[in-house]
């Protein structure tokens, strides 16, 4: 197995479908999915059951109870258990693009965090998808698709991350601007490398802060890049209200406190002291 995908996952099972159907349509075929679940109620874990037994492609459910967001915990048991020696973190309400496993799996490099592109979709769009549209690459259908539309005359965001040209490598280019932090929905990296830094930081609590620009200062701090996916790498954010950020004043005060030890590996990460 060459390439491990971590889903976040909390409830949604009905978007996690339109995940997974996703997964399945893949132009890159050597992967396997872990759902790093926080804790979902007990129909939803029986239901996801089924979809393994059914998935063509292999699933590995790692759940805890639910105790709160405790996205972090959930992530580092989900990378204990992958069997990739390459990791692709997707949060649960993003769908990939059909080249997305590929063009984060080619493009890979030691020492590299790769970050890649999202399409934020209207309510509107959101709720027209099905298993079967997102099968049939209705998303991916370029000036044809009605996310296109969309973006003209309704709500969706950032069509023009969407975009990967016929025969064309996607580029990914070094960043320079610091402030464009890794992407949590939408990023890899070698396995390795991330169990250099001790994984996440496990103190964070609630959305917002935590799960992406702590792991981001780390990983730079320990001598890594960051690079930017251009044309690549593209997935297709569904609509939710905005979470909220009830947590943020203490998990700033831990990414300051990181920042300021200028910390490489966290003691409250895989492995804890």
């Amino acid at each position: 197995m060459k390439v491990s995908v971590i889903i976040s996952f909390y409830n949604k099972i009905e978007v996690l479908k339109l995940l997974l159907a996703g997964f399945e349509r893949q132009s890159f075929k050597d992967f396997e999915i872990v759902i790093a679940d926080d804790g979902s109620k007990s129909e939803v874990f029986e239901e996801i059951k089924g979809i393994m037994d059914q998935s063509g492609v292999p699933i590995n459910h790692v759940w805890h109870e639910d105790n709160g967001w405790q996205k972090n915990i959930i992530l580092n048991k989900a990378i204990i258990a992958t069997k990739g020696e390459y990791l692709i973190f997707v949060d649960g309400d993003c769908i990939p693009h059909k080249h997305y496993v590929g063009d984060h799996y080619h493009n890979r490099k030691e020492g590299v965090i790769l970050t890649g592109r999202r399409v934020k979709l209207s309510e509107k769009i959101s709720k027209d998808l099905t298993t079967k549209s997102v099968l049939s690459g209705s998303l991916d259908k370029r000036l044809l698709s009605p996310v296109v539309f969309d973006s003209f005359f309704g709500k969706t965001k950032h069509i023009e991350k969407g975009f990967r040209l016929w025969g064309l490598i996607p580029m990914v280019y070094e960043r320079k601007n610091p402030s464009r932090q890794v992407l949590g929905c939408n990023f890899s990296l070698f396995k390795n490398d991330l169990l250099a830094i001790n994984g996440f930081d496990e103190r964070y609590s609630g959305p917002g802060i935590g799960e992406d620009i702590d792991i981001d200062m780390r990983f730079c701090n320990n001598g890594g890049e960051i690079m930017l996916f251009k044309l690549g790498a593209i997935q297709y954010h569904v609509y939710h209200p905005l979470l909220s950020r009830y947590n943020k004043e203490n998990n700033s005060k831990i990414f300051e406190e990181n920042k300021e030890l200028n910390i490489k590996a966290t003691n409250f990460g895989i492995k804890q002291a």
